[in-house]
């Protein structure tokens, strides 16, 4: 959660904001459509598996999903068709894998002249983002490694006060819970975690 809350926090969404999360059907991705769906945003969740894509947007009405082709022109198309137009900011997680697809520029092509741009991922080449595409639609671009002490704090506020609902009540996975004592064991399922879900460590055992 606390990755893409830091990036999410740091291009400043906000309630009524159309989002892209791209890709969405990862452990952190689809974090973030949970994430942004709790500060209040239509979130548009994009990917190729349209199985996951179908059941994210099955929780909520302010969830809609784009599955993409590899098709630029198409995807563009699918995305706005998603958004019901324009979206206001895209937070973008591709991994070292995806350094030749082609949903950055589709994602960016989807987006209205102002827009937020925040770059949480492990892309380890150029992607196809050009000055133009910058310069033109007056993007604010932001590139986030994890979260801050204040932002952890906030975090830890929306799932105390309810407003981020954890756990498969909410369709975000299953909540694994380890005693402390357990906190190796603990550290290597979340290591090998990469579905949706949680891993905790609780001073008390679990029940």
């Amino acid at each position: 959660m606390l990755v893409p809350f830091g990036g999410l926090s740091d291009i400043g969404i906000k309630p009524g904001d159309t989002v892209l999360i791209a890709p969405a059907t990862g452990r952190h991705g689809s974090a973030a459509v949970h994430l942004a769906l709790a500060l209040g945003t239509h979130v548009v969740a994009i990917g190729r598996n349209h199985g996951i894509l179908s059941k994210l947007a099955a929780m909520n009405p302010r969830i809609s999903s784009a599955t993409i082709t590899g098709d630029t022109a198409r995807d563009t198309d699918t995305i706005r068709s998603a958004c019901g137009g324009l979206a206001d900011a895209f937070w973008d997680m591709s991994p070292a894998t995806a350094v030749s697809s082609t949903h950055f520029k589709s994602c960016l092509e989807a987006l209205r002249i102002g827009a937020r741009v925040s770059l949480s991922g492990g892309a380890p080449l150029d992607v196809n983002f050009s000055y133009v595409d910058i310069l033109f639609r007056a993007l604010t671009v932001k590139g986030t490694m994890m979260s801050s002490p204040e932002q952890t704090r906030r975090l830890i506020k929306l799932v105390e006060s309810g407003i981020l609902p954890l756990g498969d009540r909410v369709g975000m996975g299953p909540v694994r819970a380890f005693a402390l004592e357990a906190w190796e064991e603990a550290w290597d399922a979340a290591d090998q975690r990469r579905e949706p879900g949680e891993i905790v460590i609780t001073p008390q055992a679990p029940k």
